[in-house]
């Protein structure tokens, strides 16, 4: 899909996440955060093998590694952090924004939001998924 189609339909949808594969919507979540994709990946009993693409509104060094846990290859975002950009350019994944920032900022927006700062120091996908889930089953209060 082009960026334009991307951008529209996340629009359109008024989501904060969409997910394709092949073209065709398989995921449509409102939640924010690293939620939608985390809740894809651990609900879904097998992940998808087709042509992956995302439309996100705010893509993250947590969200980026989702979005390579996943095999996306292309995804549309509004906002993009510096360091999602980086880990995102180390794979073959096309990436579309609207603009970058520094850091995702926390709900309260007086500080760098913890899932990216609990990020910092990995450089590989399964590391960065365990600490996801760990800090997302935290927070939803899941053993």
């Amino acid at each position: 899909m082009t960026r334009e189609a991307l951008k529209t339909l996340l629009n359109e949808q008024e989501a904060s996440c969409i997910l394709f594969e092949n073209g065709q919507m398989i995921m449509n979540s409102y939640e924010k955060g690293v939620l939608p994709l985390w809740r894809y990946i651990t609900e879904c009993e097998s992940l998808p093998e087709g042509i992956l693409e995302v439309a996100d509104k705010m893509v993250g060094r947590a969200v980026a590694y989702l979005l390579i846990y996943l095999g996306v290859s292309n995804v549309y975002t509004k906002v993009i952090s510096k360091t999602a950009l980086e880990v995102l350019s180390r794979y073959a994944m096309t990436v579309h924004y609207d603009e970058v920032v520094p850091y995702i900022l926390n709900r309260t927006k007086d500080g760098q939001c913890p899932m990216e700062a609990a990020l910092e120091q990995v450089g590989v996908e399964q590391e960065a998924f365990k600490i996801i889930d760990q800090f997302v089953k935290r927070r939803l209060g899941i053993a």
